[in-house]
């Protein structure tokens, strides 16, 4: 496969693990001697995508690691992909997957200005094959609806969190 490459503009879409998250999951590694969900990386270009944490304690103890490669048209899919599949994760609350899901926005404010310049556009979510047809006028609408469905929330939440998150200090 090669060498994994780290793209901070991906790492940065993941969130942190509390010191304690951390010490938890290299202690659980360390007592398996293995780890047991493989890193994901896309494909094409050999970005990590999935298993920041695991690769670094991986770095740090030695431990062996699987790889799973998943095959992503392009940046905008890849992600988008990260995106969606952090918020599939469990331990989140409302107000964490809203937090999260408002990480979109600028992704889908970018699709919807090209479509709008060019009246089409291909969906970076539907993992289309390379020179796929773009799709025409995906998502009309707007962007907080579109969060609010994929983080499974109701739009005037994913609204209120949005305000609190531009006015908090």
């Amino acid at each position: 496969m090669g060498t994994i490459l780290i793209d901070d503009e991906i790492r940065s879409l993941i969130p942190e693990m509390s010191i304690a998250e951390r010490d938890n999951l290299e202690e659980s590694i360390r007592d398996a001697g293995e780890i047991f969900d493989p890193l994901i990386v896309w494909k094409e270009t050999h970005i990590l995508l999935d298993g920041h944490n695991r690769k670094e304690i991986s770095d740090e103890t030695g431990i062996g690691f699987a790889v799973k490669e998943i095959n992503l048209p392009n940046r905008e899919a890849a992600l988008w992909w990260v995106l969606r599949h952090q918020l599939s994760r469990r331990n989140l609350t409302d107000y964490q997957r809203g937090q999260f899901a408002l990480k979109m926005k600028p992704y889908l404010e970018r699709e919807a200005a090209a479509r709008m310049k060019t009246g089409k556009t291909v969906d970076p979510r539907a993992n289309l094959p390379q020179g796929a047809d773009p799709v025409p006028n995906l998502d009309k609408g707007r962007a907080n609806k579109v969060i609010a469905d994929e983080a499974v929330l109701s739009r005037k939440t994913v609204d209120k969190i949005e305000s609190i998150e531009k006015s908090a200090a």
